[in-house]
């Protein structure tokens, strides 16, 4: 039997399986401290536009997580949760019309704790999907 190219290469691809919350959010907050650091490492090199890159990247990415909290499950938490997003958010507006080097370093050790509570919490719940 003969398949066409396109059905027998579909046939062998893996099926396309999207990420559970837990791994969308892990992935977020991975890309957001890796945008946060690449932006540092711009900085100190002078390359202000991937600098500028890498800032509007991360705020997109706190801007979804911001957007993803759930008032009704953790109240109390999630008004702590959206606090630190503004803060963010905020420094790193000031880093993007050339702030000092803490406007980026600080909101990245923000993210960085974050990410790793988030990635301890999943494992201590067993997996959270």
């Amino acid at each position: 039997m003969n398949l066409p190219k396109m059905k027998v290469e579909a046939l062998a691809s893996p099926p396309v399986v999207p990420p559970s919350s837990v791994e969308l959010m892990n992935a977020l907050f991975e890309r957001a401290v890796l945008e946060c650091g690449r932006a540092l490492d711009c900085l100190a090199n002078e390359d202000h536009e991937s600098k500028r890159r890498s800032i509007r990247k991360v705020l997109e990415i706190v801007d979804a997580l911001a957007s993803a909290l759930d008032y009704s499950v953790a109240p109390e938490l999630c008004a702590h949760l959206a606090s630190l997003y503004l803060f963010v958010q905020d420094q790193l507006e000031q880093a993007l019309l050339s702030g000092p080097p803490r406007t980026i370093s600080d909101p990245l050790g923000i993210l960085t704790t974050l990410r790793d509570a988030f990635s301890e919490a999943t494992v201590n719940i067993g997996g959270g999907k």
